[in-house]
């Protein structure tokens, strides 16, 4: 599988991992702390920004500011422990800026701790998506026939329970993400 990470070519991934991120950090803004409002106000932030990482002689200030207090600067600046929630504004307002505080130091050490859960929900996601993909073609099947319908009946179970067996957490997203309506009571 793809390693998780972000990638401005890949708007899914960077959808999934947006999310991820958000309830990871319990849907607060990683720079002032405050609710974020959905999608269109939530974006992904470099806590050390990509241009740091392309100036080898301001990523090294950085590493020697941070590492001496003890926090782990990533190697990747697109990795999940470099990536947390933030207001499109405060974004705008951070810019390239790495505050060099104890605080900041924090929201470092708090996106390595939650990287671990961000990329099993990102996988999760993916692997529903993937599921939802493929049964995108059953709207087109004949529901009037009704070995169809017995073989869907059969089949949807089937996939719910190994649904069940290996993302016990993700049957509710299951649902939501196949968006089926009328197809589930």
């Amino acid at each position: 599988m793809k390693e998780i990470k972000y990638d401005s070519n890949d708007v899914s991934l960077n959808n999934f991992l947006r999310m991820a991120l958000s309830k990871a950090w319990g849907n607060k803004c990683s720079y002032c702390k405050k609710g974020l409002k959905g999608d269109s106000e939530t974006q992904i932030d470099h806590i050390i920004p990509q241009s740091i990482y392309r100036d080898e002689i301001e990523l090294a200030k950085v590493r020697h500011d941070f590492e001496g207090g003890g926090y782990l600067i990533p190697d990747d600046a697109n990795s999940v422990e470099n990536l947390a929630p933030i207001h499109v504004g405060c974004n705008r307002e951070k810019g390239d800026s790495v505050p060099r505080n104890v605080l900041y130091g924090k929201v470092l050490e708090k996106a390595k701790k939650l990287s671990p859960e961000i990329v099993k929900d990102v996988e999760t996601v993916r692997s529903l998506k993937k599921i939802r993909d493929v049964l995108i073609g059953v709207d087109l099947l004949d529901y009037d026939n009704p070995d169809v319908q017995n073989d869907m009946l059969y089949y949807f179970s089937v996939l719910e329970k190994v649904i069940k067996e290996k993302h016990p957490d993700a049957v509710d997203i299951f649902y939501a993400t196949l968006d089926l309506g009328d197809y589930v009571e």
